[in-house]
């Protein structure tokens, strides 16, 4: 969409299926979770799929960031945690867990920078 509210672009499949809620971009790649299927997807600025990534711990994922290096943080809203998603969606790791006292009802955060990330819960 460009300033004056003109759509320029818009992407179809199943990035417009029910379920897409939480998006967040990079300088080439959209990012988005499907809170129903418990996915988050990762395409080309034009739509085209780059990774799919789905594990059982993440359940609900709802706040989406990416850093610098495209690696992307999704907080799972009924698992409450926060997983690292590799740049390459083939692997990841749990950062926090409600182990660690995550509890939030809406989870939400966000990356500054590429070597700071602040989450904001």
């Amino acid at each position: 969409m460009d300033m004056s509210g003109k759509r320029l672009r818009t992407i179809g499949g199943k990035y417009a299926e029910g379920g897409i809620y939480h998006i967040t971009t990079t300088h080439d790649r959209i990012y988005c979770t499907n809170i129903y299927q418990n996915l988050v997807y990762c395409c080309s600025m034009t739509g085209e799929d780059i990774w799919t990534f789905t594990v059982q711990s993440l359940v609900n994922p709802r706040g989406i960031s990416a850093d610098g290096d495209q690696n992307v943080f999704v907080v799972g809203l009924s698992s409450k945690n926060l997983m690292m998603i590799q740049h390459d969606g083939k692997d990841s790791k749990m950062l926090l867990s409600k182990f660690d006292g995550l509890t939030s009802q809406f989870p939400y955060i966000t990356i500054e920078t590429r070597n700071y990330c602040w989450f904001v819960m």
